[in-house]
């Protein structure tokens, strides 16, 4: 007996080629966690499930199963935030995010707050794409904090943190191993996204020159928290 078809809503993270037409789809749910399935024939000109070979869209979706695969049956799009594809930096971030929702969800209990942060993080992005240095230390901080990595700095001036762990240290005018000097306006921005619900903290309001001290730093935490190499996406376009 063929099983019932799942109805879901979700994130488009990621869509790569499959077969000739077809794409294989990375969904974000906010209860199952990452679904994938096939998209069949979405690249032919004319499909009406063209939707589903773009990513980044808040998406109703139908699947059926067939021997222990999802393909997808029919859906559409509720936000489609098409204005990530208005630029480049903006789509090299929007990739960057994808990328760490999939590594960082691994079962369906870890999607929930995960899935609520993609919606608000792409939504911005979509939005106010021109702010995505913002956008980017934003999310990577705010992540790394549902998941458990950091800690609450508390008041203080100047400090060093480490890329590692909570710790924190004076700086004596010397920068040691696996340590970055941060500002005390951007250590306390760090508590305040930390501390934010998911749907304030990409209106928190800091200058420029902070929001490059947390690009950095959370970049640089991200490497070791996730125990791989993260580039920084827009530093890795080359662009002047």
């Amino acid at each position: 007996m063929p099983s019932q078809p799942l109805s879901v809503k979700g994130i488009i993270l990621e869509t790569v080629p499959y077969k000739d037409k077809d794409r294989m789809v990375s969904f974000l749910t906010r209860d199952k966690g990452i679904i994938k399935f096939c998209a069949k024939g979405v690249a032919k000109v004319g499909s009406r499930n063209a939707f589903a070979g773009v990513p980044f869209s808040v998406c109703d979706v139908t699947l059926s199963e067939s021997h222990g695969f999802y393909y997808l049956k029919e859906g559409t799009i509720i936000e489609s935030n098409s204005g990530i594809m208005d630029s480049i930096e903006a789509i090299a971030v929007g990739t960057h995010f994808a990328e760490c929702l999939m590594d960082s969800v691994f079962q369906s209990e870890d999607s929930s707050n995960a899935y609520k942060l993609a919606v608000y993080a792409f939504y911005a992005l979509s939005k106010g794409g021109s702010d995505f240095i913002k956008i980017y230390g934003t999310f990577n901080w705010k992540l790394l904090s549902l998941m458990g990595f950091t800690i609450t700095y508390g008041e203080g001036g100047d400090r060093l943190l480490s890329l590692r762990e909570g710790s924190t240290a004076e700086y004596n005018g010397v920068i040691p191993d696996g340590y970055m000097k941060m500002s005390g306006k951007a250590i306390k921005l760090l508590d305040l996204i930390s501390e934010s619900p998911v749907e304030n903290v990409f209106t928190i309001r800091s200058t420029p020159e902070i929001y490059e001290e947390l690009r950095i730093f959370t970049t640089g935490y991200l490497s070791y928290q996730f125990d791989k190499y993260m580039e920084d996406p827009v530093k890795k376009l080359g662009l002047p």
